[in-house]
Order: structure tokens, then sequence, then C-alpha cells
């Protein structure tokens, strides 16, 4: 007896191209979580997504007494968003989160910078990456 999908092709395809992707992308930009020298840490997910595209940011971190804010962005070759978070020194929560939606096709890179008192040079941050993708990279040959 022959088993069938109950998936139309069409949906199959598009299933089977998010899984490749989901898979390959690992071998593109590596996990999607990464964790900085310090205390500070940030996961992507979905690590891919459909266009138009929609990530949540968590960043975690240990608090210190002289925290001041965190900066979160979002960078392709098409645009560019940020988002600031106010932290109250050593009482600020440890874990804190962003979503961004309608993001266009594209690769993109999350870059957390933490702000401390103390620092007047560059303050510390960690990166990762995430991918949206488009009709067009869903298509088959």
């Amino acid at each position: 007896m022959e088993q069938t999908s109950t998936l139309p092709r069409w949906r199959l395809k598009r299933v089977t191209a998010v899984a490749a992707c989901i898979v390959g992308g690992f071998g593109w930009f590596g996990p999607p979580f990464a964790w900085g020298a310090g205390d500070l840490s940030v996961r992507a997910s979905p690590a891919v997504s459909v266009d138009p595209g929609r990530v949540t940011v968590v960043v975690r971190h240990v608090p210190r007494s002289d925290d001041r804010s965190l900066r979160i962005e979002i960078d392709s070759p098409s645009m560019l968003q940020s988002s600031f978070i106010d932290l109250e020194g050593a009482d600020a929560p440890s874990a804190h989160w962003v979503e961004f939606k309608n993001l266009p096709s594209g690769s993109y890179v999350v870059r957390v910078f933490i702000s401390r008192s103390d620092e007047d040079e560059d303050p510390e941050y960690v990166q990762t990456y995430f991918r949206v993708l488009g009709t067009a990279d869903l298509s088959s040959p």
C-alpha cells in the first residue's frame, strides 16, 4: 500500500524548503544565540523566518550597580532598527526581550550594547544573526 502526504504539493515543498534553510542556517551563521565575553548574552528567535519576518530578541545580563542602558539593534543591508531599554542598576531585571515585526527578506545582525556609568570608551556588546527568507528563496529551481 502506497503512503501519500495529506499536504498539498506546494505546501510540502515550502515546508521542506523552510526546514532545509533552518538546518542549513546553522552552517551559515552558527547557533541562534551568542555568549559575550562578560555577563551579557543575546538570542534571536526564530533563526530563520519567512517574509514578512518577525523576530524576538532576548537579552540576558548579570545586573550591576553601574548598568545604565541596553541598546538592541538589528542591521541588514536594507535597514537598521534599534530599541533602547533603561536599566536601574543592580535592581534591573536580568532578562529583557524586544520583538521586531514586518522585516523584509535578508540576512540580519543583532547587536546588543550595554552602557555603564564607568565606561567612557566603547560599551560591551554581543551579537548574533538571523535570516528572513523571501518568496524567491522558497521557490524551487
